[in-house]
């Protein structure tokens, strides 16, 4: 992608998100704030478009060599422009279930955080490297087969010469499935992340989710959500929690966003009032904080992991405990990889497209579902409020009832543990 295009579109954005500022009444300390760590965090991003573009031809030499050196492999690419975590553990349940229907496949990743994601992507069969996802549009021709990713998964190129591609083969009916979605959907996907939520209610009326939603436009089966990610047990020893019955607890959020405020819309703002609870009722069981740079400390809360962990380390640590509680974050999917149930907080993104069945998923009492309806909803509540409502109207005697009772009794297997809002907001009038 051209820098030039890049920069265009951030500063379109930037714009976007001051004009939106700026009608919510936010004073100009906010929004001179917002330009600053705006251009902060998107300066470096321009510096690493100007390396892969700097490392382009080194890349597509390298891989056509090893295209001539392994004639008759299928190569698949899977690019995940700006995706953080979570998407990137959607996107590797995706090319897993695909190597299952398909393979064997070689795949390589386009990621936006090589080192970081290469965790993540090292556990799926046939998984050769992760490149740089400035470069997906140079390198995607060298490939037997090369797909976007983001909430949909677009072809952006398949060699039809290809044995694999062959009429009726099982890749060439995913192409088929893939394109079929594609012209249906085109002016939804054209528009994201701004037609996300629309997305999010056909894949919800299709009966899928967050989970399962790659792998229906593919037309493959979904395998499961347990999801092989590499942990670092030692840490559990290290931190004294070896043969301790513990929680887990995230308050943070995608650090690629920019926001002006103490903590992002989709954050939960009581839970140190739930931490208070629960230990009155459950005084054995010890409260573990993750997280990372986004993350505030808990008050209350009996170990502070915030910062100090490698995401191998926080796998250890979230597979180890009885139930993880969380805004709906990439570590709720992560939980789910390893098999540890969650309660989720809900407010601006959707409960019934991002929850887990198995997981206790507390709705909003009003509101909700607002995400990407303007370009700062994290940062700003598109409804103008000082705090956002949604997230608010989660009762925290509601959250410790559900945590308690999970805690002492967890449900049978494949059981809805969707959770409706006990009440109302305050703001019933505006919201209702």
């Amino acid at each position: 992608m051209a820098i030039a295009t890049v920069l265009l579109r951030r500063l379109g954005r930037l714009w976007r998100n001051s004009s939106e500022l700026r009608s919510s009444n936010a004073g100009l300390g906010r929004i001179v704030a917002y330009n600053i760590r705006f251009a902060a965090q998107k300066v470096p991003l321009l510096l690493r478009i100007a390396r892969a573009r700097r490392d382009r031809r080194k890349v597509v030499a390298e891989l056509r060599s090893g295209r001539s050196a392994g004639a008759g492999v299928v190569s698949v690419c899977l690019g995940a422009p700006g995706a953080g975590v979570g998407d990137n553990i959607i996107l590797g349940r995706f090319a897993r279930d695909l190597a299952r229907h398909c393979g064997p496949l070689a795949i390589d990743f386009a990621a936006y955080k090589p080192e970081r994601d290469r965790w993540i992507f090292s556990g799926v069969d046939g998984f050769r490297a992760v490149r740089n996802a400035f470069l997906f549009e140079a390198i995607a021709p060298e490939y037997t087969l090369a797909i976007e990713v983001s909430q949909t998964a677009c072809v952006h190129h398949a060699d039809a010469s290809h044995p694999a591609l062959a009429p009726r083969s099982p890749l060439a009916q995913v192409v088929a499935n893939l394109k079929a979605f594609q012209h249906r959907h085109a002016r939804d996907i054209v528009d994201q992340p701004y037609s996300s939520g629309p997305l999010a209610r056909k894949a919800v009326y299709a009966n899928r989710t967050r989970a399962t939603f790659l792998q229906g436009q593919a037309g493959i089966s979904y395998g499961g959500d347990e999801f092989p990610l590499a942990a670092d047990p030692s840490i559990l020893q290290r931190c004294g929690l070896a043969g301790r019955r513990y929680l887990t607890v995230h308050a943070g959020f995608d650090r690629d966003f920019v926001i002006t405020r103490a903590t992002a819309t989709k954050c939960y703002p009581h839970f140190a009032s739930v931490v208070s609870a629960l230990k009155l009722w459950c005084p054995q069981l010890l409260l573990v904080q993750v997280g990372g740079a986004t993350s505030r400390a808990i008050e209350g809360i009996d170990a502070n992991l915030i910062g100090k962990t490698t995401m191998p380390e926080v796998a250890a640590i979230v597979a180890g405990a009885e139930l993880h509680l969380d805004n709906e974050s990439g570590l709720v999917h992560m939980a789910a990889c390893l098999g540890t149930r969650s309660c989720v907080l809900f407010g601006p993104t959707d409960a019934d497209y991002f929850g887990y069945p198995q997981n206790i998923n507390m709705r909003p009492g009003c509101c909700g579902g607002c995400w990407w309806t303007t370009d700062s909803w994290m940062d700003q509540c598109p409804r103008g409020f000082a705090k956002a409502p949604c997230m608010d109207s989660i009762a925290p005697e509601d959250v410790v009832r559900h945590l308690v009772r999970t805690l002492r009794s967890p449900p049978a297997p494949g059981s809805d543990a969707s959770v409706q809002p006990a009440r109302l907001c305050d703001r019933q009038i505006l919201c209702g």
